[in-house]
């Protein structure tokens, strides 16, 4: 952050006014305090016409690759052979999470059906699913169907899964006929 000001000649109050901010953020993160949301690390890259570096520190961890599933592949996972679950081979093998330190239980999975549209999370969202948080009432979780191999989000009430969508085939179904990969712990949209 500070190289970005040295040569732009700006100072934190500057950087702020330009991208809309406040100058605590700035100051925060120079200090290795703070990741600021992704709105205002936008908005100070936009500012700058260049993308902030944000934490140069090596000893901190700002990323870490998660595997991709779809889900035949949670199905082995979940099902404890890790041996058979090969990262899906769909271009996307992998998503980067950033500032997050993800153990090694966390995976991605790809949305495939519209299940929670009405609650934002579209078909190709990605989700970072934990395999081993057992569900509380009201959390969302990764499932599919038995004997499908289809990736829905839906929020676990037991003895039922509910969905949120636009779409009226959509009914609460109960829990005994879905498998349940995970809890959703985020999800992720690449923007156009």
């Amino acid at each position: 952050m500070e190289d970005v000001m040295r040569r732009k000649g700006w100072s934190a109050e500057k950087w702020a006014r330009e991208a809309r901010t406040s100058p605590t953020n700035i100051t925060r993160v120079s200090k290795q305090h703070y990741v600021p949301n992704s709105y205002t690390l936008a908005m100070l890259g936009m500012a700058a016409g260049e993308p902030p570096p944000l934490l140069p520190d090596s000893r901190l961890k700002l990323t870490r690759q998660l595997p991709i599933y779809g889900a035949g592949e949670l199905r082995a996972v979940t099902e404890g052979d890790r041996k058979l679950a090969a990262p899906r081979d769909n271009g996307r093998r992998s998503m980067t999470l950033v500032s997050i330190d993800a153990p090694s239980h966390w995976v991605g999975a790809i949305v495939t059906t519209d299940s929670m549209n009405a609650a934002g999370i579209q078909i190709g969202d990605e989700l970072v699913v934990d395999l081993l948080a057992p569900p509380a009432h009201g959390q969302i979780v990764a499932c599919t169907r038995l004997n499908f191999n289809d990736v829905s989000p839906m929020v676990y009430a037991p003895p039922y899964l509910i969905p949120q969508s636009t779409n009226p085939e959509w009914k609460p179904v109960n829990r005994s006929d879905w498998l349940i990969f995970g809890v959703c712990k985020q999800v992720h949209r690449a923007l156009p």
